[in-house]
C-alpha cells in the first residue's frame, strides 16, 4: 500500500489568549500535520485547539489535541 503524498499545511494554536504563529510543514494529513504542530508547541493549557489549513485547497479543520492523554479530537 501506498503512502498519501506529502501536501502543504500551514497550521496554528486557536486557545484563547494563544499567540498566533503560523507554522508550515510538509504532512501527510491534518492530523499528521497537527502532530508536528503540537511537538514544536510550548503552550501550557493541557488542550490545544489546532487549527489546519491544506495550502492547496484551503481546506480548514480544527483538531483538539489532549496532551496528558494522547487524545486528538475533531473541535
Amino acid at each position: 500500500m501506498t503512502k498519501p503524498a506529502l501536501r502543504a499545511f500551514t497550521a496554528h494554536c486557536a486557545n484563547a489568549g494563544a499567540h498566533r504563529s503560523d507554522f508550515r510543514t510538509q504532512a501527510r494529513s491534518f492530523e499528521d500535520a497537527a502532530l508536528r504542530f503540537v511537538e514544536r508547541w510550548s503552550g501550557e493549557d493541557e488542550e490545544c485547539r489546532i487549527v489546519v489549513i491544506d495550502q492547496d485547497t484551503g481546506e480548514r479543520r480544527c483538531l483538539a489535541i489532549h496532551l496528558g492523554r494522547a487524545v486528538t479530537t475533531p473541535c
